[in-house]
């Protein structure tokens, strides 16, 4: 893709490729949200037409942008490194893969037992007990994982590319995640309802462990096991609707 000429000034194509994701999302959003109450949405072609929209949205277009059709693959203006899509290669030997591994495991107990703690605490006051995960197949949440590791990646990576700074990369990577979130009718709405806001709590939280993870070991699949393992723990735990006395107070 030829740089995007804005106000003058040409835009990197990978940051050409985060604005089409955000387009994409928002729109697809707010027709999803307009639509909500229709019948075909609710209907087995509905449900089946929203899940070829996901996979087109948090797959198609990092493939895209890779260097998918109609270009060779793996030729675009990202490299599959760029995304932590590693494999067992000479800049990435068992001794650095261990490496990333270990940081993973030591990262992930780690915000299991905040995360916990976290959730322990809210569970416990005033009107907490209403808070739990609602059950999920386990596929339903692999498949959510996968999809949100590949779209940050993305995000990550292209805006580290543009701005020559994996720091900033993740940084603007992660608010745009949340602005995307901000401008989604329903994830505003959330909010407002203990079952949908113990949900978007929990991937609020796993934004930032994955983000911290990423930098630290610029590994997709380092990040997608830890994020699944801690996604797939705290939705047991939290889904079991704990007996626990209420704090009187905050004090």
């Amino acid at each position: 893709m030829e740089p995007l000429i804005l106000f003058g000034k040409a835009v990197p194509p990978p940051v050409v490729w985060v604005g089409i994701s955000l387009v994409a999302y928002v729109l697809a959003v707010n027709v999803l949200w307009a639509t909500r109450r229709w019948r075909f949405r609710h209907t087995l072609a509905g449900r089946v037409w929203v899940q070829m929209g996901r996979f087109a949205f948090y797959v198609g277009i990092p493939y895209l942008a890779l260097g998918g059709w109609p270009r060779p693959p793996f030729r675009g203006d990202l490299a599959p490194a760029d995304m932590g899509l590693v494999g067992l290669n000479a800049e990435w030997p068992p001794p650095r893969w261990l490496e990333a591994a270990g940081r993973g495991v030591e990262l992930g107990v780690v915000s299991l037992i905040v995360l916990a703690l976290a959730w322990y605490g809210a569970r416990r006051i005033p009107g907490g007990q209403a808070l739990r995960f609602p059950y999920r197949p386990w596929w339903v949440v692999a498949v959510g994982v996968l999809y949100a590791q590949v779209h940050r990646a993305f995000y990550w990576g292209a805006m580290a590319l543009a701005g020559g700074s994996l720091a900033l990369g993740i940084l603007f990577g992660v608010a745009l995640v949340f602005l995307e979130w901000s401008l989604n009718p329903s994830w505003r709405q959330g909010w407002q309802e203990a079952k949908t806001a113990s949900e978007q709590w929990l991937q609020a939280a796993m934004v930032l462990v994955a983000a911290l993870l990423f930098f630290l070991t610029y590994n997709f699949w380092v990040c997608l096991v830890v994020h699944l393992t801690l996604e797939s723990v705290l939705r047991r735990w939290g889904s079991v609707a704990l007996q626990l006395p209420p704090r009187q107070g905050y004090g």
